[in-house]
């Protein structure tokens, strides 16, 4: 009796494990679920650059949405050919979030003819730049940026 309770809780440990390993557990998304995942980052994080105005508060706005993105990028376990460039993008997007976050510091306090420098500078960001080259990457590994 005893042994075919111990064999029996066993059994359901076994179940129980087989269940979380068929539910994905650590695996990678596949090449079409990053894709769909890549492509509304991308799109909403777009829209709200786009809409982003010239001021503090917008800057503050699109600094968060940039640090949101990165976070749910960086949590994502992309297929090994997007691996490396998610990465680089993720760490991309962080860096342009701390240039956002001194562009909102300067529309605070420059005055306009001023802030269009601070705007250039963030144009030309090593972190725009950075964004730019894993998006390369990513291309080159088959994924497209765009709806």
């Amino acid at each position: 009796m005893a042994r075919r309770a111990v064999l029996r809780r066993l059994l359901i440990v076994a179940v129980a494990a087989l269940a979380v390993a068929g539910c994905g557990g650590d695996a990678r998304l596949s090449h079409e679920a990053y894709q769909r995942v890549l492509t509304r980052e991308v799109a909403q994080l777009g829209a709200r650059i786009v809409a982003a105005g010239n001021d503090a508060k917008t800057a503050t706005a699109v600094q968060r949405a940039v640090d949101a993105s990165a976070d749910r990028l960086a949590k994502l376990r992309p297929p090994s050919d997007a691996a490396g460039a998610n990465d680089s993008l993720v760490r991309a997007l962080r860096a342009y979030a701390l240039d956002l976050g001194d562009f909102a510091l300067d529309a605070k306090s420059l005055p306009t003819s001023e802030l269009r420098e601070s705007q250039s500078r963030l144009a030309r960001s090593p972190a725009v730049i950075d964004i730019q080259r894993a998006e390369a990457d990513l291309r080159r590994a088959g994924y497209s940026l765009t709806p």
